[in-house]
């Protein structure tokens, strides 16, 4: 799994994790939505649909 924080304005990576420990909290991706976009595995993707996969993975996250 690849998350990555991508800036609006120059469209260049300014993040990226393979590990569900290091995707910010849903109150921090709500601060970054606001001036960036998200990736998951190489496509991207809404606030919601990362923090979805959080639950979805959270003893993946425990884990690390």
């Amino acid at each position: 799994m690849l998350f990555q924080v991508i800036g609006k304005d120059d469209n260049k990576p300014r993040m990226s994790t393979d590990y569900a420990s290091c995707i910010p909290r849903p109150d921090e991706l709500k601060v970054l939505n606001k001036q960036h976009t998200f990736k998951l595995n190489g496509k991207k993707a809404s606030m919601t649909a990362v923090v979805e996969y959080l639950k979805g993975h959270k003893k993946e996250a425990a884990l690390q």
